[in-house]
């Protein structure tokens, strides 16, 4: 039998008898504790039961009662909080009914709980009812006497009803809880008994378990440590040189067919030798420049490539020191006692023949013997001239198209301000009032987009505008506005560090520019001055802008039908953004904010 089959049936023998033993001490266990966890609930519903029907037997005795002293009373005007005759007689019924469907649920109860003896529970069960029936029937015969004879049914009532009630029925009740309670402790201390010696069994198991372990392990020790030494002596002996050592082993498992391999491998090594020339064959195919220097620093081989990339003969490179080779830039080679260092790579600059200098990618790695003894380091060098030009290329290709596209934003924003000029020039020369304010915010909104292009031309980056400091800007043109000067209306900012691209800011920008305006121009008609706070915050994957005033809310139809209230709508759909207004009665101001994604695709 093989080595694999011995360990793996040695390991299934154990396996299964642990997972035997596992799974019939589990399942026998968790049969005991689920029959315990069922006894105990099913005891705990009956002896709530029992107790919920005695309760109900005392409420019903106390119903008769109240009829009783109803009946001795003087008929007195009832008032509207006093019970009447019938509705005692009502709630007797009522109570007669629950205690007979309680008195029937204890009973399937019982007969279902198998745990316990049911012949004894069935036994008082059946009394119970059957004094419960007299009762009930007693109580029947009372209260159709009480209407023929008053004074007699007093006389009646105590005689009979109390005395059967106190010394039959409670005494039942008592008898049957105390009766559950009694079995159900029984067949707990028969289930405890139970797991008990269900533990004695699973520890004289796992002991006898122990022991066969134990046994396998020594068998599997036999099979195993003793050939693996004979090998373990071999190899000892082929690591000293001697070739001729053999290892012999009867065993016909895997460690016999190591036994052979070794055997064979000894033969091998005997018969063949690794030669100098292939190993040298394989570093002359390398097409990287290759160098090998000894733990002094000096050369002591390299391959064509070198030859061809530094322009000398291998011979003249043969002892020559290393760092000779390379600029001025590369410390560690530049040191002339070489220490062993962590294996790296960099960019450098190699001096080749007649001091031409070609830069270089440069790996470098430690060579060390079989004692882990630093004996010097191989260099691979790459050419990486065409390289270092076509990223040269790229990168002034790359500032071409930064400035041209700085150009386009000059250029944009230059276009705007003729557009501006033209105009404001056009409102001077307009006698209608309406249309010079329409010309005003026109301009406002057009000031708006050119400052956007103003600050990407003077950023240091084309793809995205610190819009935190273009907020503070547009505040400032606004600020100017006749709208905010003949009010004396104080814009100011509070703003977090924001960056949008050129697709976000512009409209963003559009929509500040008119919750501002619209605010001026709706919110401040009849003060003479006030405040706008503008409010700008960094929600990581979102921004949120919000403009605080202290004047008074507009919402007419004439402002939410107006250019201005249709373009704050536009924007906000555009920047997928989500509206809100809302008046902060603590503070006295009204509040417009907008939430909106910071990398939205736009509409």
């Amino acid at each position: 039998m093989s080595l694999g089959k011995k360990i793996l049936l040695s390991i299934f023998s154990i396996s299964v008898l642990i997972a035997t033993i596992g799974v019939s001490s589990n399942w026998y266990t968790n049969s005991i504790l689920n029959q315990l966890v069922r006894n105990n609930v099913e005891t705990t519903n009956m002896v709530e039961l029992t107790a919920t029907i005695e309760n109900e037997l005392y409420q019903s005795l106390i119903t008769l009662i109240a009829i009783k002293e109803a009946q001795a009373s003087e008929p007195l005007a009832i008032t509207l909080s006093e019970p009447t005759e019938e509705m005692h007689l009502n709630n007797f019924s009522s109570m007669i009914e629950q205690i007979k469907f309680q008195i029937e649920q204890l009973n399937e109860i019982i007969v279902a709980h198998s745990a316990i003896n049911t012949n004894h529970l069935t036994i008082d069960i059946a009394e119970l009812n059957k004094r419960f029936q007299f009762y009930e029937q007693l109580s029947i015969e009372w209260l159709e006497f009480r209407r023929e004879n008053r004074e007699q049914s007093h006389q009646m009532f105590s005689v009979s009803i109390t005395p059967y009630f106190g010394n039959n029925i409670i005494p039942i009740i008592s008898h049957v809880r105390e009766e559950v309670i009694t079995q159900q402790n029984d067949e707990n201390n028969l289930l405890d008994a139970q797991l008990k010696s269900a533990g004695i069994g699973i520890k004289i198991v796992t002991v006898f378990l122990v022991f066969m372990s134990i046994g396998i392990a020594l068998f599997l020790y036999q099979s195993i440590a003793n050939p693996l030494k004979k090998l373990h002596q071999g190899a000892q002996i082929l690591g000293a040189g001697n070739l001729d050592v053999r290892v012999e082993l009867s065993n016909n498992d895997e460690i016999g067919e190591l036994a052979d391999s070794f055997n064979t491998m000894a033969s091998n090594l005997r018969k063949r030798t690794l030669a100098r020339d292939y190993l040298d064959n394989i570093i002359e195919s390398i097409h990287e420049t290759l160098i090998v220097a000894d733990e002094k620093g000096n050369i002591v081989g390299c391959n064509k490539a070198a030859e061809k990339l530094l322009g000398y003969k291998k011979n003249d490179l043969i002892n020559k020191p290393l760092f000779q080779l390379f600029d001025s830039d590369h410390a560690d080679i530049q040191k002339k006692t070489p220490q062993a260092v962590q294996n790296k790579t960099i960019e450098t600059t190699i001096v080749a023949n007649r001091d031409k200098k070609i830069p270089v990618l440069l790996s470098e790695s430690n060579l060390m013997n079989s004692k882990e003894v630093f004996v010097g380091k191989v260099v691979v060098a790459t050419d990486i001239t065409e390289r270092n030009k076509a990223n040269a290329r790229i990168r002034q290709s790359l500032k071409e198209k930064e400035i041209l596209l700085a150009e386009i934003h000059h250029r944009v924003k230059n276009n705007l301000a003729v557009v501006s000029g033209i105009l404001q020039l056009q409102s001077r020369y307009s006698k209608n009032k309406k249309v010079e304010a329409a010309l005003t915010e026109t301009q406002t909104r057009i000031k708006s987009i050119s400052l956007v292009h103003e600050m990407l031309y003077q950023s240091d980056t084309m793809a995205n505008l610190n819009y935190d400091e273009y907020v503070l800007d547009l505040i400032l043109a606004i600020s100017k506005l006749p709208l905010a000067t003949d009010k004396q209306v104080k814009i100011t900012a509070e703003t977090q560090t924001v960056n949008l691209d050129l697709n976000i800011a512009v409209p963003c920008s559009l929509l500040l520019n008119e919750i501002i305006v619209d605010r001026l121009k709706n919110s401040f008609e009849n003060l003479n001055q006030g405040t706008i706070h503008v409010i700008l915050r960094n929600l990581d994957t979102s921004a949120e802008l919000s403009v605080e005033h202290n004047g008074a809310k507009d919402s007419t139809k004439n402002v939410q039908e107006s250019l201005g209230y249709t373009l704050i709508k536009t924007l906000i759909n555009q920047l997928h953004g989500t509206y809100f207004e809302e008046f902060l009665e603590q503070r006295g101001v009204h509040r417009i904010r907008i939430v909106f994604p910071i990398d939205a695709t736009l509409i």
